[in-house]
């Protein structure tokens, strides 16, 4: 039996060789032309998405958030009882986050780069550590710099949120 699926003209097609979705009145000849006419197509080719894809298109998404210092956007990926602790030990929660890295313009991202991307599921929860390469404005200052990090994700009701974080220096190795 082959796959069932929709018909790319809408509606619902039946398995090939089943007769449902055909004719049953219909001489065999014609069900087969039918068949031909109306091939049955897969309803979606991908692949669910992989953890760690799931987490990269986040990370874009937040890295994307920042650069255009988008409130709402931002808002959207976050968990409401958010805590996040930055390289120097500030803590924050969603909306002192917000406001220091988003709105208020003390931090400004130019761009944000995440290499070295590892994640580790826990039913519903997402772990993930990874190396950012920040550029960012603080200030006067314009800064490049290289953090390790770690990012959890939960599943809710609208979707991944980000829960928690942290961010720590590092120094370049040469």
């Amino acid at each position: 039996m082959a796959l069932i699926g929709k018909s790319p003209f809408g509606g619902a097609t039946g398995a090939v060789g089943s007769g449902r979705g055909l004719s049953s009145r219909a001489p065999a000849w014609e069900q087969v032309t039918q068949r031909r006419r109306f091939p049955i197509v897969q309803t979606s080719t991908k692949q669910p998405m992989s953890d760690s894809d799931l987490v990269q298109s986040f990370l874009t998404a937040k890295a994307d958030a920042l650069v255009r210092r988008s409130r709402d956007a931002l808002a959207g990926l976050i968990h409401t009882d958010f805590v996040y602790v930055n390289a120097t030990g500030s803590s924050f929660d969603k909306a002192s986050y917000i406001d220091t890295y988003c709105a208020s313009g003390k931090v400004v991202f130019l761009s944000q780069k995440v290499e070295g991307l590892k994640v580790v599921r826990f039913s519903d929860t997402l772990v993930a550590t990874m190396t950012l390469r920040d550029h960012f404005k603080s200030g006067d200052n314009e800064i490049r710099a290289t953090f390790r990090s770690i990012s959890v994700l939960v599943e809710a009701d609208s979707g991944w949120l980000w829960a928690a974080g942290q961010t720590m220096s590092i120094e370049e190795r040469a």
